[in-house]
C-alpha cells in the first residue's frame, strides 16, 4: 500500500536538552532491570507555539525518574522541539489543525525523544531504556487542552 503524504509537515526536530544519570542499587542484591525501568514515574510536559506562515513549534520535556523518591537505575531529562509546517496548498479545519498538531505532532516528538533516550542509554550500565507507549488523549485531558467525556 503507498503512503499519502501527510499535510502537517516535520520540517526539523531539535534537541534542546539531555541529561542522564545513573545511580547503582543501594542494596548489593540481584536487581530485575525491567522491573526497575517499570517503577519509573514519567513526566511529560509540552507546549505548541504557533509562529507566522503557519509553522508551528511543539516544545516537549519528558523526565523519567526525576520525582522525589527516585528509584535506582536512570534519572532522565530530555526535552526537544518540533518544527512543523502545514501544506499550503490545503484548506484545513481548525479541528484538522489541532488534531495535527496535538495527536500527531505531540506522537512524533515523543517518539524523537523515545528514540534519543533508547540510544543513549544503550551505553549505559542497565543497558538500553525504551520510553513506555503514551496515553496522548489522556495527557491532553490532563494539560486540560481537551476536556473529559461526561459518563452517563
Amino acid at each position: 500500500m503507498l503512503a499519502k503524504k501527510s499535510p502537517f509537515i516535520l520540517k526539523n526536530f531539535l534537541l534542546l536538552k539531555q541529561s542522564i544519570e545513573f545511580s547503582p542499587p543501594t542494596e548489593n542484591i540481584a536487581v530485575n532491570i525491567p522491573d526497575v525501568f517499570e517503577s519509573y514515574s514519567i513526566d511529560i510536559d509540552f507546549v505548541a507555539q504557533d509562529l507566522k506562515n503557519e509553522i508551528i513549534q511543539l516544545f516537549v520535556k519528558i523526565e523519567v525518574n526525576l520525582s522525589e523518591q527516585k528509584q535506582s537505575g536512570y534519572s532522565i531529562f530530555s526535552e526537544g522541539v518540533g518544527i512543523f509546517e502545514f501544506d499550503k496548498d490545503l484548506q484545513l479545519t481548525d479541528n484538522d489543525k489541532f488534531n495535527f498538531i496535538y495527536i500527531s505532532g505531540l506522537s512524533i516528538c515523543i517518539n524523537s525523544l523515545r528514540a534519543i533516550i533508547t540510544n543513549v542509554t544503550s551505553y549505559a550500565p542497565f543497558g538500553k531504556y525504551s520510553l513506555p507507549s503514551i496515553d496522548i488523549n489522556e495527557l491532553l485531558k490532563a494539560k486540560g487542552i481537551i476536556k473529559p467525556k461526561p459518563t452517563k
